[in-house]
């Protein structure tokens, strides 16, 4: 069965948001978050003017990574194009095409519960 091609950018968009999302923002990948910030710094000895402790670069390939983890539209334009190619053109984008299309279900959700009015 095949979607109309809007419909499948729609699909592929909400997608590429819930993923976003679960990576950036949402609890269940803090420890991971946690992990590489670990990684790529350290706080120092020294504190700043707000007597919060400074940061050190430990690593910087970890810094690189944590800046990517980060940043939600360096990982929504990763994630976009990653449910992209397991939509059109993975070899078994039929098993994947049902989670993709759940993760789009939970982006839509995601962003309806996201305004506040909802």
């Amino acid at each position: 069965m095949s979607l109309p091609s809007f419909l499948a950018l729609v699909v592929i968009a909400l997608a590429a948001h819930r993923l976003q999302r679960v990576l950036t923002k949402d609890t269940l990948s803090d420890p991971l978050r946690a992990w590489i910030w670990a990684k790529a710094y350290a706080e120092g000895a020294e504190f700043d003017e707000n007597g919060r402790r400074k940061v050190v670069v430990r690593s910087k390939g970890w810094r690189w990574v944590w800046f990517f983890v980060d940043c939600p539209h360096c990982v929504g334009f990763h994630t976009s194009w990653a449910s992209y190619v397991a939509w059109y053109y993975l070899p078994w984008s039929w098993l994947l095409r049902p989670v993709i299309t759940v993760f789009a279900v939970a982006g839509l959700q995601s962003f309806v519960s996201s305004r506040r009015d909802a």
